[in-house]
């Protein structure tokens, strides 16, 4: 459980990159009806120059009406938005509930982008719809090319009890990254991290292994410490940015 537990971590890392092309304001249309919690969500993705995203989605929720508002704002600002599900349920929710201009797949985008046949100019949204269940590997790559490539990366996932997700990566994401958003009431889903607190919550680290977990540990708040630090001030400007009438002065 430490390698899974590392791999959450560094995973939590490489995920705090930031990409200032990536700021939204709101658009002059497509964000009218959208309720309070909604308009939060949405407002935080894109006032927000975090590289990653992460949006975990309940069942409860109006998933489409989410990432409708995310992609008007990033088109209101003439940026572009490529859906990538990463799964057969994801990719028929895209096509049917349209909030892309373009929908491929995470391995023919990745496969145009290393022979040069693709480049994703800064400013843009590249969404992944069930992304934990994307490879590890594929997850990792498009965290660092939306860093490299200055553009912004949302991860969506919808946890249920039937589905058993391909990894935890993006959970730990969503428990970690204080700019990490929820729209309804999702399922909750243990991670590596979440294991190790509860194993040393009541007993000092006495195997090596304690020891590794322990210092994974402190070596995540540290992360998250960092993270809330730099997130919130730069949330506020950003908040009031949004409600002027001008958009945002990059």
């Amino acid at each position: 459980d430490v390698m899974v537990l590392r791999a959450e971590v560094d995973f939590m890392e490489a995920a705090g990159a930031t990409s200032p092309a990536t700021l939204y304001p709101p658009p002059a249309h497509g964000w009218e009806d959208l309720d309070e919690p909604a308009r939060a969500v949405v407002s935080t993705i894109t006032a927000s120059m975090k590289s990653v995203q992460v949006l975990t989605v309940g069942p409860d929720a109006d998933k489409h009406a989410a990432l409708a508002a995310v992609a008007a704002a990033v088109t209101g600002e003439g940026k572009h938005v490529l859906a990538m599900p990463a799964t057969d349920a994801a990719t028929a929710f895209a096509d049917t509930h349209r909030y892309a201009e373009r929908l491929t797949d995470p391995a023919t985008t990745r496969r145009r982008l290393d022979n040069g046949e693709w480049t994703i100019p800064p400013g843009n949204l590249l969404v992944i719809d069930d992304a934990d269940h994307l490879d590890p590997k594929q997850l990792r790559y498009f965290t660092e090319h939306a860093a490299r490539a200055n553009t912004k990366l949302l991860l969506v996932h919808t946890p249920t009890e039937g589905r058993t997700p391909a990894h935890s990566l993006v959970d730990a994401l969503a428990d970690n990254l204080p700019w990490a958003q929820q729209l309804g009431t999702p399922t909750s889903r243990e991670t590596a991290i979440g294991r190790a607190e509860t194993h040393l919550a009541d007993q000092e680290p006495v195997t090596a292994e304690d020891r590794d977990a322990a210092e994974l540990l402190a070596r995540r708040d540290t992360l998250r410490a960092t993270q809330h630090a730099q997130f919130k001030p730069r949330l506020t400007t950003r908040a009031q940015e949004h409600t002027r009438d001008h958009g945002i002065d990059l």
